[in-house]
């Protein structure tokens, strides 16, 4: 089965929203027999919640969650780990996603809070450009949904980057908004190239290879939904509820019997199956996606609390259980293993 090694990024310790800079960081495991081993801090970092690995392994890019918003690279040493080595603006507030360019030469963020694209330069091997202050580039994002407390205004929350264009997803426009990429990799803003029904609230994507379809997960209508690119937009194509039989709907969501608030999370495409998680219930779904785009449930894989983002590492899944403070590992037979971890927020391979 392998051995595999992970970066974890975590919250601060006493949970989101609080003041960042209370030795939070991030760190290193090793996963062999389904099992994490050697867990160790490497670096103390504020708010590292979204991490991002560079394609040479060389280096490692972190959010810093709080209203300043920030990003560091760090270089990764030759006994695994990690030095800053510089730290710029992320081009807005609460930055939450990273996602780099294929081309590994810019390295995009989806900033929560101010609802902006931040669009930063790398050099060749990497490195932040050289004399960046900031990001190259910022675009703002306008507009509300129906839900008061979570959409009074843009939330950008997830980048796709593909070779010709950028796709940001808008939790609080009910919208994936399209930048086009230019031959020297400066982006130009087209528009909505997705709306979805209002309260959806849109949290994460996935793109299928060829990038017709498009599977968005709605963080607050706790449904999936998958469309097909017709032209230079995706129109819906067929969807299907998360929210499970104990939960009712109420305005601007659902609710669980004691008064708890579905949330879903992330989404992974493996192949024909598509892993979603939903936190509040702390599960994660598993789908099954047909050739004419319909999905068929296959199976619900229980977790220990608040599943707030997850990788597949060989053939393991890696969760990130936020409010249970633990790291879970699920195997393919549906056996998982636990790991004590304070707050944990991203899971990435080490490359």
């Amino acid at each position: 089965m392998g051995t595999h090694e992970i970066w974890i990024g975590t919250f601060p310790d006493a949970g989101m929203g609080t003041p960042a800079g209370h030795g939070e960081g991030i760190w290193r495991a090793r996963l062999a027999e389904g099992r994490l081993t050697d867990l160790r801090q490497v670096v103390q970092t504020p708010a590292p919640t979204f991490i991002a690995a560079h394609p040479s392994g060389r280096w490692l890019y972190a959010v810093g969650e709080d209203a300043s918003g920030t990003v560091t690279a760090f270089e990764v040493t030759d006994d695994g780990g990690l030095l800053a080595r510089g730290t710029i603006s992320s081009g807005g507030a609460s930055p939450c996603h990273l996602a780099l360019a294929p081309d590994a030469r810019t390295l995009y963020v989806a900033n929560y809070s101010s609802g902006t694209l931040g669009v930063i330069a790398l050099d060749d091997d990497g490195a932040l450009a050289g004399g960046a202050s900031g990001p190259a580039q910022v675009f703002a994002h306008e507009g509300t949904g129906p839900d008061p407390t979570r959409q009074e205004g843009p939330h950008a929350h997830f980048v796709a980057a593909r070779e010709d264009e950028v796709l940001v997803v808008d939790l609080g426009v009910d919208a994936v908004r399209r930048y086009t990429v230019a031959a020297d990799g400066t982006l130009a803003a087209a528009g909505h190239v997705a709306e979805l029904p209002p309260g959806t609230g849109p949290r994460h994507l996935a793109l299928s290879p060829d990038g017709r379809r498009c599977y968005v997960v709605g963080e607050l209508d706790v449904t999936f939904h998958v469309l097909e690119r017709t032209g230079e937009r995706f129109e819906p194509l067929g969807s299907i509820s998360l929210a499970g039989e104990r939960a009712e709907r109420r305005e601007h969501g659902w609710f669980l019997p004691d008064g708890g608030r579905l949330l879903a999370s992330h989404v992974e495409l493996r192949g024909e199956r598509l892993l979603v998680g939903v936190r509040e219930d702390d599960r994660l779904e598993e789908l099954r996606l047909a050739p004419d785009g319909s999905l068929e449930h296959v199976a619900t894989h229980p977790l220990g609390g608040w599943p707030r983002h997850f990788a597949t590492v060989g053939e393991h899944v890696v969760v990130a259980g936020q409010s249970s403070h633990e790291v879970e590992v699920l195997a393919p037979d549906g056996s998982r293993t636990v790991t004590a971890l304070r707050q944990p927020a991203c899971i990435v391979e080490v490359i």
